[in-house]
């Protein structure tokens, strides 16, 4: 109901957690009325979290919600466990939990009181691998009889653009 007045934005300004430089690069932020979402796409080669980087946008994107409803939705080449620079491949709460305290005794104006953060990282974090985005995109029925063609063609071009997309960087 609110996609109408949704705001994307890729590639958004640093967001800094604590003074002297703590800081969150997401991919991208997506707000509504009730909802702020912090996106993170992973590439599909073989790139990994840098060890605090889940953490941090956790933190990030709690701390930034407000009175939404946060998400810290990943974009990821394959289902988790996920790479973890330094610590292989974990499950995103373990990711998360590893470096949470520090990132947390650093964090400044988090307006929420969290009693356990660990047991809200399933209610916050969301994953959906590259290859079911484009599946839901290129199985997506869109109903374009209402649009005028040069609308209608745009929305089409978009959608084989995007499978086309992540068709390319899916090859090895």
């Amino acid at each position: 109901m609110e996609a109408e007045q949704a705001r994307i934005t890729l590639l958004p300004e640093e967001s800094t957690l604590a003074p002297g430089g703590t800081v969150v690069q997401p991919d991208g932020v997506l707000m509504t009325p009730s909802c702020h979402v912090l996106l993170e796409a992973k590439g599909m080669g073989r790139s990994a979290f840098q060890s605090e980087q889940l953490s941090r946008e956790f933190e990030c994107v709690v701390r930034d919600a407000g009175t939404a409803r946060p998400l810290l939705l990943l974009i990821t080449p394959s289902a988790p466990p996920v790479p973890v620079k330094g610590h292989g491949r974990l499950p995103i709460g373990a990711a998360i939990g590893l470096y949470l305290e520090p990132v947390l005794a650093r964090t400044k104006d988090l307006d929420r009181s969290l009693d356990d953060p660990i047991a809200c990282i399933p209610d916050v974090v969301a994953w959906i691998t590259w290859s079911e985005v484009k599946a839901a995109v290129a199985s997506a029925h869109i109903d374009t009889a209402a649009l005028p063609a040069s609308v209608a063609g745009t929305v089409q071009r978009l959608r084989d653009d995007l499978v086309n997309a992540i068709n390319w960087h899916g090859r090895t």
